[in-house]
């Protein structure tokens, strides 16, 4: 029978608080040798750490920077757009009151001409409805025609289709009503017209006029 030997086992060396306090004094008076033990101590992983902190830090610091960047950034584009939107509103309140003033210069001689509709001047007014409530109408003016008294109430729009025809409609017809006009004519002038206008224009008897025709015919 063979008996197998088997290696004697290495004891642990022992260190002793002397030889730690030895070795720390040592670390102390030479500074150099940490970095070669904590090469020797430490796994890759862990000597890699300080550095892919540092490494993270700057990433983090570079979003930080980056969404403060897009915050004013977008605080910029807001407040470009509120100018914007301001600008365009206000042109397209300058828009509005030259065009009205456009018409109510020449839609009198318009409609001497081809209605018959004579001394009258043109002018925006606020009509009290009663109850406290008024109603803006783009001009309001009084002429004669067949030698009687003839109200008459104008819409002026850029662009115009029977939906917007049978409004206007109902509402001069409540602003006349307010007025006690027994003679009174409604009349919308746009610049475009919808083929759907017409008929609507027809059937509530509203003058509906195209802007060109009567800029064609002034002078």
């Amino acid at each position: 029978m063979v008996r197998l030997k088997t290696a004697p086992r290495r004891r642990a060396m022992a260190f002793t608080i002397k030889e730690y306090t030895d070795f720390s004094r040592l670390l102390r008076q030479h500074p150099e040798w940490r970095e070669d033990l904590r090469r020797l101590l430490l796994t890759d992983d862990v000597l890699a750490l300080p550095q892919e902190l540092r490494d993270l830090t700057a990433i983090v610091r570079a979003l930080a920077e980056s969404q403060r960047q897009f915050a004013d950034a977008q605080r910029r584009t807001d407040l470009n757009i509120t100018e914007l939107r301001k600008e365009v509103g206000g042109l397209a309140n300058i828009f509005g009151f030259r065009y009205e003033e456009f018409v109510a210069a020449l839609l009198p001689p318009y409609l001497a001409r081809h209605y018959g509709v004579s001394a009258l001047a043109l002018e925006r007014r606020y009509i009290d409805m009663g109850g406290g409530r008024f109603e803006e109408v783009d001009l309001v003016g009084e002429g004669r025609r067949e030698n009687e008294a003839l109200t008459i109430l104008v819409e002026c729009r850029a662009s115009i289709g029977g939906g917007e025809v049978r409004n206007l409609a109902d509402k001069l017809d409540s602003v006349r009503g307010a007025l006690l006009a027994q003679n009174s004519a409604r009349v919308i002038v746009a610049m475009n017209i919808h083929p759907s206008a017409e008929p609507v224009a027809q059937e509530t008897g509203i003058w509906l006029i195209p802007y060109h025709k009567i800029d064609r015919e002034r002078g």
